[in-house]
């Protein structure tokens, strides 16, 4: 079970808009060996537009059930019928999945560990390498400019408070 949303995020390859400032979706992913089941707050997502339509669609043709939100517990249950033991991540779990996880499958058919999907995500393949690097230059590059306009005003450079050298960065 992936709790992490930004994890579930990269996992399907989704963005929403359900948490102000933030492209993340209110959900849930239910991994298993033959299934892939994610419960996603569809209601926050008042007057789905045809783009998130789209996407669910497009998961459903990928295998992925879409299932609503509040079904988790359903979810669970149906999973605990072919499935002896469940993986979960402790750091993003919250205390009401804890306590169903635990009436559903039981405390020893829980495994609590590091959630493989967080180290998945720490192997970049080409294309995330080159994005990189194109943003370090592109850092160094304001960078050097940002110091060269600091070292033309040298005759008082030193006079100035290192807040308002950020300020200029900036």
């Amino acid at each position: 079970l992936i709790t992490d949303l930004a994890e579930i995020a990269w996992m399907l390859n989704v963005r929403g808009g359900a948490i102000a400032y933030n492209p993340l979706v209110m959900s849930y992913l239910l991994v298993a060996k033959d299934k892939v089941e994610w419960f996603v707050k569809k209601d926050s997502l008042k007057d789905l537009d045809d783009e998130t339509l789209d996407s669910f669609e497009e998961l459903e043709k990928d295998g992925v059930k879409v299932s609503g939100y509040s079904d988790l517990a359903v979810g669970l249950m149906a999973a605990q019928a072919t499935c002896e033991k469940i993986y979960v991540d402790p750091a993003t779990l919250n205390y009401t999945v804890s306590k169903k996880l635990a009436d559903i499958f039981g405390d020893d058919n829980i495994t609590m560990d590091v959630s493989p999907v967080r180290l998945r995500k720490g192997i970049k393949n080409a294309t995330e390498i080159a994005g990189f690097r194109e943003a370090y230059i592109e850092d160094g590059v304001a960078m050097a400019f940002a110091q060269g306009r600091l070292s033309q005003s040298a005759n008082y450079y030193w006079s100035i408070p290192q807040t308002a050298n950020y300020r200029v960065v900036l």
